[in-house]
């Protein structure tokens, strides 16, 4: 079994020789995914100059994915590009991952359109992200302090 992300993705990356064309896409994509997995982790010690390498090498392998469009508003939201990191986020399907709500919000409060915000925190802990009581505690705040309430 491989050790680390690096492995697997190496290990992934050997399958694809002389694999039959259906294995070798699910090895591509494993491959890419587990380029993503890394670039998060990369991403979570604030080592952003990897996270975009491991993101540039997993789009070949990924292009056009949901995980990998998210990924990518990540590293151009980091890097002060918001205005394309939301047009990235509005494109995928918060339901599927929640974190676009929540990321959008984040733009929303940093833009301070602070209704938009509440509205896509509400969205996020519907959509039953990682961060709900967090977020549900952000939008109590929120509900206190700008009289925002439910359906207004």
């Amino acid at each position: 079994l491989a050790r680390n992300y690096q492995d697997s993705a190496e290990t992934a990356q050997r399958g694809l020789k002389g694999a039959s064309d259906e294995a070798a896409k699910t090895l591509k994509q494993l491959y890419g995914f587990s380029l993503l997995a890394q670039a998060s982790r990369s991403y979570a010690r604030n080592n952003v100059k990897s996270a975009t390498a491991e993101i540039k090498k997993a789009t070949p392998s990924l292009e056009g994915s949901d995980d990998l469009v998210f990924a990518q508003g990540v590293l151009a939201y980091a890097s002060g590009k918001h205005d394309a990191a939301a047009r990235m986020w509005k494109k995928l399907d918060g339901r599927k991952i929640p974190e676009v709500y929540a990321n959008l919000g984040i733009a929303a409060d940093d833009a301070g359109d602070r209704k938009g915000a509440y509205d896509l925190y509400r969205r996020y802990v519907a959509a039953g992200g990682k961060e709900s009581e967090r977020v549900r505690r952000w939008i109590e705040l929120k509900e206190k302090f700008f009289s925002f309430r439910e359906g207004q």
